[in-house]
């Protein structure tokens, strides 16, 4: 095996995905479901010598799952892993043992990850042990000398894992990862269970540990108020795969994908200057095992383009699509209205229904709609209102039309080393409301 010249990264991961068949447990054959989880589905990039590289979004995005695939803890299902120019998506568990050196990993909870039956000194000497470096007498001077650099006390080997705070744990973690002096990390929300003062302390000792040892980072956070400082560069992961990477400071002063924009408004900010209006996100992360069609960030994004003859604004065709969604999932409850205008003196008919359906929905809005979408989406409602599901469907679809439910959007380029993977990045939907 040879190793790759300078100018390639370090780390080189291209169409990576890790499905998990939901068939295989016991559970999934008692309740007879089937399919696959697609928790990873296509991701693309790189980590170079020394770099930082930030993954971010919300839990269920697939993030945990990347980290674990790239270091072969989880077998990919399809795509290449390439580690200073070799291949290890089909490496043998024999020719990994030299990789699992030099690619290390800090894992969320660091009382789960260490053992609590052992001593200080005994989790830190099993990397050494592993791969069988130095002799006894060595291996336990090491400890003490890892113990001093992540700001603990070399007589604390005899201490057993649970007699340490979650920062102290968290640095024992992070001495375990650095005994064998790998040359990569990947840090899966390493300061989510601390206290914001001693994410403080173990962030400043990753950076300090990284300069010392030239490592490479992979930080895995949904945390984006601690990426700025701490990452060279951002991946931003929605559903399994990246929609937004490029250099930190172009991501956060010009982010170009919608769901990149919602989670830079939730970073507090205390100058009121830079402050963003918060674009809250309706729902949560769809089911990986049947993702949305098209653009998958668009069941939930406050960008989704209208179709071209579209009249309203931006903030009304999500209203409108969060209807359609609201049709097709069968989320609506008729019986709930029929009781509301009963209760009114109302006669509940499918006119009535249909009619205050629309009106709770869209309010004075629906007039700045076409006299054609009006009587399409009147229409659609009526259907629901008589329980007719498929004339409901077609009807909805027709009249509330996406290219982000049809299309998926290719990585475009924001400007140097900057991709977003939206469409709203291509010259045909720009000009959208």
């Amino acid at each position: 095996m040879t190793a790759a010249p300078p100018s390639e990264p370090l780390l080189e991961v291209t169409g990576l995905k890790k499905h998990y068949s939901q068939s295989d447990s016991f559970l999934d054959r008692i309740l007879g479901r089937s399919g696959s989880v697609h928790a990873v589905d296509g991701v693309d990039l790189s980590i170079d010598s020394g770099e930082t590289l930030a993954v971010v979004g919300e839990s269920g995005c697939g993030k945990t799952t990347l980290g674990h695939t790239v270091l072969r803890l989880e077998e990919p299902t399809a795509g290449s892993i390439t580690y200073e120019g070799t291949e290890l998506t089909d490496a043998s568990d024999t020719e990994m043992r030299s990789f699992r050196r030099e690619m290390q990993m800090i894992f969320q909870d660091p009382q789960g990850s260490l053992n609590p039956r052992k001593t200080v000194g005994e989790v830190l000497q099993a990397p050494l042990r592993v791969h069988d470096i130095g002799e006894p007498e060595d291996r336990r001077e090491k400890v003490k000398q890892m113990l001093d650099r992540v700001g603990l006390k070399p007589n604390h080997v005899n201490r057993h894992p649970r007699q340490f705070s979650g920062g102290q744990q968290q640095r024992l973690g992070i001495a375990r990862a650095l005994m064998v002096e790998p040359k990569l990390i990947v840090a899966d929300e390493p300061t989510s269970a601390l206290d914001v003062s001693v994410q403080a302390q173990i962030l400043n000792l990753l950076a300090e540990l990284q300069d010392e040892m030239d490592l490479a980072l992979m930080f895995i956070t949904h945390d984006l108020s601690v990426v700025r400082h701490t990452a060279d560069r951002v991946a931003v992961m929605y559903l399994g795969e990246i929609v937004e990477s490029g250099p930190t400071e172009q991501i956060f002063d010009n982010p170009r994908h919608p769901y990149t924009r919602s989670l830079l408004s939730a970073v507090p900010r205390i100058d009121p200057e830079v402050r963003t209006e918060r674009q809250l996100l309706d729902g949560a992360v769809p089911s990986p095992i049947d993702p949305p069609s098209g653009c998958r960030f668009h069941t939930r994004c406050p960008a989704i383009i209208p179709p071209e003859d579209w009249q309203g604004s931006q903030s009304l065709f999500r209203t409108a699509f969060d209807f359609r969604k609201r049709i097709l999932s069968g989320d609506i409850d008729i019986s709930a209205i029929e009781t509301r205008l009963d209760a009114k003196g109302e006669k509940a008919t499918a006119a009535s229904v249909a009619e205050h359906l629309l009106n709770r929905t869209f309010g004075d809005q629906l007039d700045e709609l076409s006299a054609d979408r009006q009587s399409a989406l009147r229409d659609a409602a009526t259907e629901v209102a008589q329980g007719n599901e498929t004339a409901t469907r077609q009807q909805v679809e027709a009249a509330l039309p996406s290219p982000c439910v049809s299309s998926s959007p290719s990585a475009y380029s924001a400007g140097p080393d900057h991709e977003a993977s939206c469409l709203r990045e291509d010259e045909a939907y720009n000009s959208q409301p």
